[in-house]
């Protein structure tokens, strides 16, 4: 018999088999008796993005995603069966009525390698400059121990990595495993800002040729900053800047600003920053006249603004809470515009980012709001219920950077038809009163009409084509003005010495023929003195990109048909929002700081994307060309 030498155990792959005397043939392992789970500390407290899965490790599939049990996903993103049918949206669907489909979204979010066994690879972002650590949790395969291996990574321009107590040669950091269930500490620096890039633990056994056993994908990291000017809303009854200054110093106290850099929006990439951080860097002495708004508790007691809820002040979300009409107060909204007033007294402005804190609590149970919609939206309102709570902040302004909650219930339910109705309409008779056609079809309506304009309210598209298209249509009703003006007085002119009864034309008589002009003459300056109230709010609100007109408004045929366009976009940015947010969970389930759990620590990724994505709404959206301002959505909280 001739001699075998067999140089590694069967159960772990052929590495080299000699047989004497014959042609040497080489077969490299493909496989590992082990596999390596990526995970943070059990110290972690959102000091960067992290995002992962847990699969059955034979079968690949899906147990927990970020620790919540498949169980508790409730619904899902599931796509449109045709993506070239512009009235195929995609839908929201249970995931209990097709947990394969639910699955399989995972599955494309999250990527599973074999390494003798299925393994996720997580996502994980840190800012330039940042170390972290991570846990490399050493996973048997099979009954045979781990005798000779060793894993290693390689660093490189962007990032270095230390396993420790391991060896380190250049960018290469290199482990001996020593037993099962071993759990090593991988150390990670990012180095300098870096694309979205896998990098793979890989085996080191003698003579091998190493593969992957595990590994992780760090996300496209660039800093993104964010600024908001802090102010206090006051009533101006008992000294207003005494009591603003003890609300400035809440939020000092609290320390929401470190806690936004590095416990929740840092792993998203974000940096914020404070437009009036002067202020409190001196807030004993500061003046700060110009950092609050102080109203008058009678006039907006009239205005079903503020009240009493039993014994106590409190501002109304809802007139109706008040003993008023059932009418939402978007306080933020009012806010703002109140305040600006006040700094244009004193000759200043301001455009940027806010974020209100108010003396009083809400009517309701609310603590906070912002908004997803519109995209734009740059304003944040904490009632005095929680002025302290980090977490509050960071969940609004999630939403004003694009997120909805995690969960599904009827509020996230009903704004979705909401968005799906503006693209496609909802199926209602067009006699119903609550009937919405949709822009496609107010699109396809307006192409095939022969009118010569149309009106519209609340009307969103790109600032400087409703800019344009409202000059269009003043320059062409004051035309229309002019040369009916001309005609009458050509007649009067012509036919001076003529009674009224005269027929000037075989319709009309001399008087009826000055009265029609007349009439068209008033109606065209009518419809130019209520075309002026778009053109100047357009003109005023310095927010460029897209734009919201409230107020009726009048546009040509052709100019329409473009601004219907430019809004059927603006409206598929916005549900695409919802749309990327593609896992929702049961309420309470999670740890996600966009759940209202009693910890709130962590981001999916695809809740990172969107937020990053969302920056492109604040920065110089002159340039960009896209800073949308929609339809306000309701509040979220």
């Amino acid at each position: 018999m001739k001699n075998i030498d067999i140089r590694y155990p069967v159960d772990i792959g052929i590495a080299d088999i000699d047989v004497h005397k014959t042609n040497k043939k080489k077969v490299f392992i493909t496989s590992a008796n082990y596999y390596v789970k990526v995970r943070t500390k059990s110290t972690y407290n959102g000091e960067f993005g992290f995002d992962w899965i847990d699969v059955e490790p034979s079968s690949g599939d899906i147990q927990k995603i970020q620790d919540i049990s498949f169980s508790d996903l409730k619904y899902f993103y599931k796509k449109p069966a045709n993506i070239n049918n512009p009235r195929d949206l995609g839908n929201i669907v249970e995931a209990g009525t097709d947990p394969t489909g639910a699955k399989d979204v995972i599955k494309e979010n999250y990527k599973i390698i074999e390494s003798g066994k299925k393994v996720d690879i997580p996502w994980i972002l840190i800012k330039p400059g940042e170390s972290i650590e991570l846990s490399l949790e050493i996973n048997l395969t099979t009954t045979a121990a781990i005798t000779s291996e060793a894993i290693s990574i390689m660093g490189d321009e962007f990032y270095d990595f230390e396993i420790i107590s391991g060896t380190k040669s250049g960018n290469k950091t290199e482990k001996s495993l020593t037993a099962d269930k071993e759990i090593l500490t991988l150390k990670v620096k990012c180095l300098k800002e870096s694309p979205e890039k896998e990098y793979n633990i890989v085996q080191e056994s003698p003579g091998s040729v190493p593969f992957t056993v595990g590994g992780f994908k760090m996300m496209e990291n660039k800093i993104q900053k964010i600024k908001f000017r802090v102010i206090a809303l006051v009533s101006s009854d008992s000294s207003p800047a005494t009591k603003a200054k003890d609300i400035f110093q809440k939020f000092v106290k609290a320390d929401i600003m470190k806690y936004l850099n590095t416990n929740s929006l840092n792993q998203a990439g974000y940096e914020v920053e404070i437009d009036n951080q002067a202020m409190f860097d001196s807030l004993a002495t500061a003046t700060i006249d110009d950092y609050y708004y102080a109203f008058d508790k009678t006039d907006w007691t009239n205005k079903k603004y503020f009240g009493k809820k039993g014994t106590d002040d409190i501002l109304a979300e809802n007139k109706k809470d008040v003993g008023g009409p059932d009418e939402s107060n978007d306080l933020d909204n009012i806010v703002y515009k109140e305040y600006l007033k006040k700094l244009k007294t004193n000759k200043l402005d301001y455009n940027g980012g806010i974020i209100i804190l108010s003396e009083y609590p809400s009517s309701g149970t609310t603590g906070a709001f912002s908004r997803t919609s519109p995209l734009n939206h740059y304003k944040l309102f904490v009632y005095s219920t929680n002025l302290e709570h980090v977490s509050t902040y960071a969940h609004e302004i999630g939403h004003m950077l694009g997120l909805p909650h995690l969960f599904y219930l009827t509020l996230e339910k009903d704004s979705y038809e909401i968005d799906r109705a503006r693209i496609i309409g909802n199926g209602l008779p067009e006699t119903n009163s609550k009937y919405i056609p949709g822009v496609l079809k107010r699109l396809q309506d307006v192409e095939s009409s022969s009118v010569d304009y149309f009106a519209d309210i609340s009307f969103t598209a790109e600032k400087a084509t409703l800019s344009k298209a409202i000059d269009n249509f003043i320059k062409y009703q004051q035309k229309h003005h002019d040369d009916t003006k001309k005609l009458r007085d050509d007649v009067i002119l012509k036919f001076k010495a003529f009674p009224d009864s005269y027929k000037v034309t075989p319709q009309y008589t001399k008087a009826e023929y000055i009265a029609l002009c007349n009439k068209i003459m008033k109606e065209c300056q009518d419809l130019i003195t209520e075309e002026k109230k778009p053109k100047e709010e357009i003109t005023v609100k310095s927010i460029p990109g897209y734009f919201t007109l409230e107020p009726k408004c009048y546009f040509l045929k052709k100019d329409y048909i473009i601004l219907l366009k430019q809004k059927y976009e603006y409206l598929k940015l916005v549900i695409k929002q919802v749309h990327d947010n593609n896992l929702m969970f049961e309420q309470y389930k999670t740890q996600n700081l966009m759940d209202y759990s009693t910890t709130r620590i962590r981001f999916l990724h695809n809740q990172i994307k969107i937020m990053r994505d969302d920056l492109k709404n604040y920065q110089d959206v002159e340039k960009l060309s896209i800073a949308p301002k929609a339809p306000v959505k309701k509040k979220s909280k």
